[in-house]
């Protein structure tokens, strides 16, 4: 079979054993490997072989060190705390003694390795024994992220243990990889060739550390400075780097792999831009974990001999026993100096008992330099198989027990909350957080912003999606993250922003009721909580909020649950579950199931009967002036030209209506959002109550940080107009978010055709 065919069902098989591995919530790794074993060489052999493959499969190792050195933050090393540090130590020392010790019981005593290629002298056996302490001392750092990610435990203590834990222990074993290289291939022990081995791994530190902190920064600074440089000269430039440190690594007597681990590491440090490097870590993850590891991982199944359940059973026991025990009782024993529980420290244990693919890795390399047999590789394999699958259900066990002794200790690494959007409900809504938590909103509108800082919050005018601004608000340290405004792709947007490139654990987002169910559908996938559980049209609310015709109320719920929410629900009045207050915190609703009992819920009430009128918007629409402009004018000019059309019927002078629009203007911009309008003014008498609609193909700019104006309503009415008034910008911000709204407005072509469009837009009859 050409290499062509051999490629496409691999990569066939791969995916398929990926997807259903994570549906049985394991890693795509887990089912690679597996199926490399059963449909492989070793069992079915419907798998092809192909030296190809095998070449892939090399660089996947490379590239895939490289993205995992991309994922691992020195600064994160650094901050590490003590409890981690001791975690990590007993977590490495003890299964690399045990494990070692075992191996080299095994094989000085002939138990072991008959007929293999390893020899039987001293150094041999020491060398082997040295692969097997280091294979199951590691623990794997990307299954730990998915786990930690299901079971929302990543705003924990043990959480931040088990990452910092699993990234030094990984850290350790690659180091100590590259003296055990160094003196498998030795042919004999004395001091001198083992010092010769340490000067050569420090030499190399040293330089790579001096690289990645001196000439990485000066590389990334003068490609910026050339024009020509785009994304994909950045990822190639960045992988010859990566390719430079793994022959500088492979010239130092090292394997190659260490190099592409430690560039990787580096390459965050000199790419200040946060949205570039989160485009480059996605690329790089694309090709490893989308095309390369895969096949690696496959290909590591073919060497899978089930020989060793018959001919190296004990061997096996006694490995995932010293794996087993040694990471668990190592960790736990180590963690009691940090004074905390030893119920945690045997949770944090079991969390770093799954090994995955630096193990994998290691004992691959092992093997094909002859420094390990096939039997004690597949040892290794069937460890790790083992002991990853065993790793959800433990670490699931462990937390519920912790939660039963209230043992689950929070960090507050993270606190506060990021707004985007700072209308009225949400300026309502941040001022409820603001009791207990920091917050900030974020909103390109200069006057809600302005309001909002007049209401005694922080607020900063500027685009939701801008990386750079985000970052310098400190989004990297924010707990979560609310998206509230009128556009739902926008909100859906910002909030993957603010988990991919900021790590952010918690989203809120805020539906309408266009297409509620398909973004619905998306936030639950992708691990978004829907603000205030339902579709809710903002704009409806921010107009009732202005004018104050909404209450904020709160009840305390005690323990029937499901009773007092559905009385809070089905009531008279209009009602929306807001946020809740659970002891000192203030938090966002999105889901019944998150309240408890002695919660307080807070509520926004809207009393519907003063709502109620005779007066229908649709006879409005019937009488109103529509106009229909192609002309480029500036603010002033057109609210002197809709002055006009309203002069007479006012019997007011047209200056001096205009001069009350522009005066209002300035006072509290009218914009509703981008490319909308509602500029109104109250106008002393009685029954006075006038509307005028513009469609402006230059649109028309009433603000300098917000999009020009293509749809507008003016409107006019007298101080007893209150209620008409409020009723008809409540109808108007349910027309102008009516599907395909927009798109229709600028379609059609007279000004009878713009008012039947609004006749016939959807919009509910409050």
């Amino acid at each position: 079979m050409d290499f062509m065919a051999s490629l496409l069902i691999v990569l066939i098989v791969a995916w398929i054993a990926g997807v259903i591995s994570n549906k049985l919530g394991y890693p795509s790794m887990l089912g690679e490997l597996v199926a490399g074993i059963l449909l492989g060489p070793p069992l079915l052999g419907a798998l092809p072989v192909n030296d190809g493959l095998f070449l892939l499969a090399e660089i996947g190792i490379f590239v895939m060190m490289f993205y995992i050195g991309m994922e691992i933050d020195p600064e994160d090393m650094r901050k590490s705390s003590k409890p981690a540090i001791l975690a990590s130590i007993g977590g490495f020392i003890v299964p690399f003694a045990a494990g070692f010790g075992v191996c080299y019981y095994f094989l000085s005593h002939g138990i072991s390795g008959e007929g293999s290629a390893i020899g039987n002298d001293q150094r041999s056996m020491m060398t082997a024994s040295l692969f097997v302490g280091m294979a199951i001392a590691v623990t794997s750092l990307a299954t730990k992220s998915r786990i930690l990610l299901d079971l929302g435990l990543l705003n924990t203590r043990i959480a931040m243990v088990l990452m910092v834990g699993a990234l030094l222990s990984d850290t350790a074993a690659l180091v100590i990889f590259a003296g055990v290289m160094g003196f498998g291939e030795t042919s004999s022990i004395d001091i001198q060739a083992l010092l010769v081995i340490v000067f050569k791994a420090v030499f190399f530190f040293a330089a790579a550390i001096f690289a990645g902190v001196k000439l990485f920064p000066a590389i990334d600074r003068a490609a910026d400075r050339l024009p020509w440089v785009r994304a994909h000269t950045n990822f190639m430039l960045v992988l010859c780097l990566a390719l430079g440190f793994g022959e500088a690594a492979h010239l130092a007597g090292l394997h190659n792999i260490i190099g592409a681990f430690v560039a990787g590491m580096f390459i965050r440090r000199c790419i200040v831009d946060r949205e570039q490097y989160a485009a480059l870590t996605r690329t790089v993850q694309q090709l490893s974990v989308g095309f390369l590891a895969p096949i690696f991982f496959i290909t590591a199944g073919f060497e899978f001999s089930f020989n060793v359940f018959s001919q190296e059973l004990y061997l096996l026991i006694a490995v995932v026993i010293a794996a087993v025990a040694g990471k668990i009782i190592g960790t736990m024993v180590f963690y009691l100096p940090s004074g905390h529980s030893w119920r945690e420290g045997l949770t944090i244990g079991c969390g770093m008992n799954g090994r995955g693919a630096v193990e994998i890795i290691i004992a691959e390399i092992g093997y094909n330099k002859g420094f390990i047999s096939a039997e004690i590789f597949s040892v290794l394999v069937f460890t790790a198989i083992f002991t990853t699958a065993a790793v959800p259900f433990t670490l699931k066990l462990c937390v519920d027990w912790l939660r039963n002794h209230d043992d689950l200790a929070y960090i507050s690494k993270r606190k506060g909350f990021l707004i985007f959007g700072a209308g009225p409900m949400s300026r309502m809504l941040a001022g409820l957080l603001a009791e207990s938590s920091p917050v900030k909103l974020v909103d390109g509108n200069r006057d809600n912003c302005d309001a909002a800082v007049r209401e005694g919050l922080e607020a900063h005018a500027g685009n939701a999606l801008d990386a750079d601004l985000l970052e310098s608000l400190g989004a990297s340290k924010v707990a979560a993250v609310i998206a509230c405004t009128q556009n739902p792709e926008i909100n859906i947007a910002a909030a993957k922003l603010a988990k991919d490139t900021f790590a952010i654990p918690k989203s809120y987002v805020l539906l309408g009721e266009e297409r509620f169910d398909e973004y619905a559908e998306q936030l639950k996938k992708d691990n978004v909580m829907l603000l205030y559980g339902q579709p809710v049209e903002l704009a409806d609310f921010d107009v009732l909020l202005r004018h104050d015709r909404v209450t904020l109320s709160d009840f305390m719920i005690d323990d029937n649950k499901d009773e007092r929410l559905r009385s809070i629900q089905n009531s008279t009045r209009q009602r929306l579950i807001f946020a809740c207050r659970r002891g000192e915190e203030s938090i966002p609703f999105s889901s019944p199931d998150e309240i408890e009992p002695d919660d307080r819920v807070y509520v926004l009430e809207i009393d519907t009967a003063e709502l109620t009128s005779t007066e229908s918007f649709g006879d409005l629409v019937r009488s109103c002036i529509i106009l229909d402009l192609n002309e480029q004018l500036d603010l002033k000019q057109f609210f002197h030209l809709i002055a006009v059309q309203l002069a007479e019927k006012l019997n007011v002078s047209a200056e001096e209506l205009a001069a009350d629009f522009m005066e209002r203007e300035q006072e509290s911009g009218t914009v509703m959002g981008s490319g909308i309008a509602v500029p109104h003014i109250r106008v002393p008498g009685k029954d006075i109550f006038f509307m005028i609609v513009i469609r402006s193909s230059r649109g028309i700019s009433f603000h300098n940080s917000m999009p020009s104006a293509r749809i507008i309503f003016g409107l006019v009415s007298s101080p007893d107009q209150a209620n008409r008034h409020l009723r008809t910008l409540a109808a108007i911000a349910q027309i102008v978010q009516s599907p395909n709204f927009e798109s229709k407005w600028d379609e059609v072509t007279s000004p009878d055709d713009l008012r039947r469009l609004i006749l016939s837009a959807k919009r509910r009859r409050v």
